[in-house]
């Protein structure tokens, strides 16, 4: 029995609200009740990519559904097209379809300009030509969630932007070009509402000072995948949480850092690669007192390390830390910033080490530092409130082991250390039993910490197995 058909039409359209776009549309075609469905629908996804019909026929189903809508309000719009102006899809229907939306009061609009084309992605290191959408995208009194990918292609902003309400904003390989209209549009006139923001991988090109400007902004993400020259300038006295993933460490001026509960930090590039370091990640550290979760991953570490000024420059201890998440290399001597960062975090209850691989381009570099050898514990028990560590990709080298010794003889009160070993085919299982018995029998000064051994694959190591 179809019960569905028999209910009143505005509980209709909100089941299929919930529906894909493309079993909407069965239904409409299914069954005369259901015809009227797609005419209310308030969720519309059109994703060109991957259709299995020409450009043509997707154009013409997007122009359909949307001259047979009632005219009421459209709660989530999403397009999704490879890099138009052809024949059949051009910049004159993608803001057509926009414009609609804008009409009908959209809250959530998502626009993606993108490609798995070669040609497409080898254009986007070339210089591009602007598109502009329409001026009434960026002046939308009812916007609440913005998402705007566009393949590296340049946008035209509008002398004015304002998005009253706008509380989530997402940019994703846009380039800007405009410092004035850039750092205009990054701001409180622009948004004066918005709580999440999040760029990614955007060129931005001709600014010196990126300034980002959001009294109210709580969450805010810079994904970086090129080293860039500018600086950021950023004023957020409410942020909450700040995520940075880039090459280097980026030259921050913030005065808000202090508000911040969580802050994550990559370095993607090699610190090799530089003749000077500079001292960002001093700076960086120097502003995150209130934190209480702290990632510091990559090679981000190995700029400390080679900071001669850092271990003199923290100022008071970071109270408020509980969790330490640290991207380490397993053949570099990093043992004394570990010991460094531990003294400043003495209410510390949980630290994460993930350590990635040796790297060809540092092997030069071993020579050069001796092994850092574990004498040097924590006076005062100040890793007592730690309970729990976790190591990820061991290999079982020289520092690791040191590091290994140094908490297990320096944490009074932990109570698990789980490690999970890189498994390398080069490794001869004597070699790696010797490394396992040799952890299991270093000095613990917790009597109830518990030493697990697993692998990548979350299978547990039985050292008395292995032997057999």
């Amino acid at each position: 029995m179809d019960r569905i058909s028999n209910l009143p039409d505005s509980l209709q359209n909100h089941i299929v609200s919930f529906l894909p776009l493309k079993d909407a549309i069965i239904c409409s075609v299914l069954s005369k009740q259901w015809s009227h469905v797609c005419s209310s629908l308030s969720n519309l996804d059109f994703i060109e990519i991957g259709f299995r019909v020409s450009r043509e026929c997707f154009k013409s189903i997007v122009d359909q559904i949307l001259s047979r809508h009632d005219g009421s309000d459209i709660r989530k719009f999403c397009l999704m097209v490879s890099p138009f102006e052809d024949e059949f899809l051009s910049l004159l229907h993608v803001n057509t379809w926009i414009s609609f939306a804008l009409r009908h009061n959209v809250q959530e609009l998502y626009m993606f300009i993108s490609s798995n084309r070669p040609e497409d992605l080898l254009q986007a290191v070339q210089p591009q030509p602007q598109i502009q959408f329409p001026c009434a995208m960026f002046t939308c009194a009812t916007l609440t969630s913005l998402t705007l990918v566009a393949s590296y292609k340049k946008l035209k902003f509008p002398p004015d932007t304002r998005f009253p309400v706008l509380k989530k904003m997402t940019l994703w390989m846009i380039s800007f070009a405009d410092e004035y209209l850039t750092n205009k549009f990054f701001s409180d006139f622009s948004c004066p509402m918005l709580n999440d923001l999040f760029i990614r991988y955007c060129k931005i090109k001709n600014i010196t000072t990126l300034n980002i400007s959001f009294s109210s902004l709580k969450h805010f993400s810079l994904y970086e995948n090129l080293s860039h020259s500018y600086k950021i300038n950023l004023s957020a006295p409410n942020l909450l949480e700040f995520v940075y993933i880039g090459m280097y460490p980026p030259d921050i001026i913030s005065r808000t850092f202090s508000s911040l509960v969580s802050a994550t930090f990559k370095g993607e590039g090699n610190p090799y690669d530089l003749d000077d370091v500079s001292n960002c990640p001093r700076k960086i550290l120097q502003e995150l007192r209130n934190v209480e979760t702290l990632a510091l991953l990559g090679s981000f570490i190995e700029f400390l390390n080679r900071d001669q000024y850092f271990r003199s420059s923290l100022p008071t201890p970071y109270h408020s830390l509980k969790y330490l998440q640290l991207g380490m290399d397993a053949y570099q001597n990093q043992g004394h910033e570990l010991i460094f960062l531990l003294r400043n975090c003495p209410n510390i209850q949980r630290l994460s080490i993930t350590y990635h691989p040796l790297k060809t381009t540092c092997l030069n570099m071993l020579s050069l530092k001796e092994y850092w050898p574990c004498k040097e514990f924590l006076a005062g028990d100040l890793l007592k409130y730690l309970t729990t560590v976790e190591i990820q990709k061991f290999q079982g080298s020289r520092s690791q082991l040191d590091i290994v010794r140094f908490l297990l003889q320096s944490a009074s009160n932990l109570e698990k250390m789980t490690i999970i070993w890189l498994d390398e085919e080069h490794q001869d299982l004597e070699t790696r039993t010797r490394v396992f018995q040799e952890l299991l029998n270093f000095t613990k000064v917790s009597p109830q910490v518990e030493v697990l051994l697993f692998t990548q694959e979350g299978v547990a190591y039985d050292p008395k197995q292995e032997q057999e």
